[in-house]
């Protein structure tokens, strides 16, 4: 307990547990309690130490139990998490863009990915440690422009891009965090819709194309299908918990659409005074069964979160964003947002404390 005092350590301790079998040393500590005295009120029992583990929020980031994507459950404090504000962040990187792109985190490895945007048409990729406080650049990493799209993590070691802009925008493929190399995939069935990210869960990728219908990427058959669902331009995101797709539509709706039921829950909109922008991001977080939190930065300059349990859009105490547009990820491991805005090259931290 002592070494989860620092988030520090909390992640060394996680890269380590990464590398091992955990149930295989579960399995171990089992055998060695059988023979322990029953009347050893001393001895923890094996669930005691998963227990435990899950309380250090290690076993989210562990091989075995790797996100998929970034809707996981956050038991964010509610509190903590109202009252936060931003902090200047040593995570730097070399491109100042976060125009018409976005990022991704890989809790893992410890690592933000972000594509180029607007500089260089999307084509680079940028690896950001966030432990070493380094940037890593990979030029023209993607062969196709795009502007206007953002990536999509998979929870295990592939970033996604969709072609938005030349030809035809129906270019898809995705770039591997382990080769650092791109492969090219089958193309999507309809051009890609700029400015509507896409997002993943459970083994399929769920994207908006012109035809302003959702299609969705069965990662392990390679496939493409239609859903009976027509959207126009949102943002979208991932609730792994009930088998829905949450979005947020320029024209200020914002509904959960259930992918079994078809049932549509729509919830109170933002005020008037917000407009959903081009370069708008979306971050999806359920905190339990029972209720969410979802973070937006519109074109009013500011980031808002709806938390469900109040049922009400809430505006953050963090910089003022330009243009709508800011990049944004939380890193369970530490529980901290981080962001970083149009036309700068520092990340902002938002460290929040947990239920």
């Amino acid at each position: 307990m002592e070494t989860a005092r620092t988030s520090s350590r909390i992640s060394a301790f996680a890269r380590e547990l990464m590398e091992r079998d955990l149930w295989n040393l579960l399995s171990l500590l089992q055998s060695v309690l059988k023979s322990a005295p029953a009347d050893d009120s001393s001895v923890l029992s094996v669930e005691d130490h998963r227990k435990m583990l899950r309380n250090l929020r290690i076993v989210s980031v562990v091989r075995n139990f790797r996100l998929t994507g970034c809707s996981s459950y956050a038991p964010i404090d509610l509190e903590s998490f109202k009252s936060s504000r931003s902090s200047p962040c040593e995570v730097r990187c070399e491109d100042t863009t976060a125009h018409d792109g976005g990022a991704v985190i890989d809790p893992v490895r410890r690592i933000i990915i972000q594509v180029s945007g607007n500089c260089n048409n999307g084509r680079d990729v940028f690896l950001l440690d966030i432990d070493k406080h380094t940037s890593e650049r990979f030029r023209n990493a993607v062969p196709f422009g795009n502007h206007g799209q953002y990536p999509v993590f998979d929870g295990e070691k592939r970033v996604y891009f969709f072609e938005s802009e030349s030809g035809n925008r129906d270019r898809f493929g995705y770039f591997d965090l382990e080769t650092k190399s791109f492969v090219s995939l089958k193309k999507c069935p309809c051009p890609y819709r700029e400015f509507c990210s896409p997002c993943y869960m459970d083994g399929r990728i769920y994207a908006v194309c012109r035809d302003k219908r959702v299609y969705v990427y069965n990662i392990e058959e390679e496939t493409w299908k239609p859903l009976d669902l027509r959207v126009g331009k949102v943002r979208l995101a991932a609730d792994p918990t009930t088998q829905s797709l949450v979005m947020l539509k320029k024209s200020r709706k914002f509904w959960m659409y259930n992918l079994e039921t078809k049932e549509e829950t729509v919830f109170p909109t933002q005020p008037r005074t917000f407009n959903l922008g081009s370069n708008q991001e979306l971050l999806f977080l359920r905190r339990s069964d029972e209720d969410f939190i979802c973070i937006a930065s519109f074109d009013s300059h500011a980031l808002y979160a709806f938390i469900s349990k109040e049922n009400r859009w809430v505006q953050l105490n963090w910089r003022d964003v330009r243009n709508g547009s800011a990049h944004l990820v939380f890193d369970p491991v530490t529980s901290a947002f981080y962001y970083k805005i149009d036309g700068e090259r520092s990340w902002y931290h938002v460290p929040v404390k947990m239920d």
